[in-house]
C-alpha cells in the first residue's frame, strides 16, 4: 500500500514567491515546469501522478523537486543540479 502524500509545507511568503518567479520573464523553460510543479502541489488539488502528466516529467522527478522545495526552499528549486555524482 503507498503511503499518503506528504503536502507542501506552504508558507504565504513562498507560495507568492513561486507565482512571482512564474510570471517573470525570460526564465528557462526547465525552471518554468518547476515552478509549475510547485505551485500545482501547493494548490492541493491533484495526485502527484497528475502533476507530473501535467508538467511532462515523471513522478520520481516530482517528488525529487518536492524534496528539495521542502528543504531549501525557491532559490535550491531553481538552481540546476550537476546531478547525483559517481556511484
Amino acid at each position: 500500500m503507498a503511503r499518503p502524500r506528504q503536502n507542501l509545507d506552504d508558507t504565504v511568503k513562498q507560495g507568492e514567491l513561486v507565482a512571482v518567479r512564474l510570471r517573470e520573464r525570460g526564465r528557462p523553460a526547465w525552471q518554468k515546469q518547476r515552478l509549475t510543479a510547485v505551485r500545482l502541489g501547493l494548490a492541493g488539488e491533484l495526485p502527484l501522478a497528475a502533476i507530473a502528466d501535467s508538467v511532462g516529467a515523471s513522478s520520481a522527478t516530482i517528488k525529487r523537486w518536492f524534496d528539495t522545495y521542502r528543504t531549501g526552499g525557491v532559490d535550491a528549486l531553481l538552481k540546476r543540479s550537476s546531478g547525483r555524482g559517481a556511484a
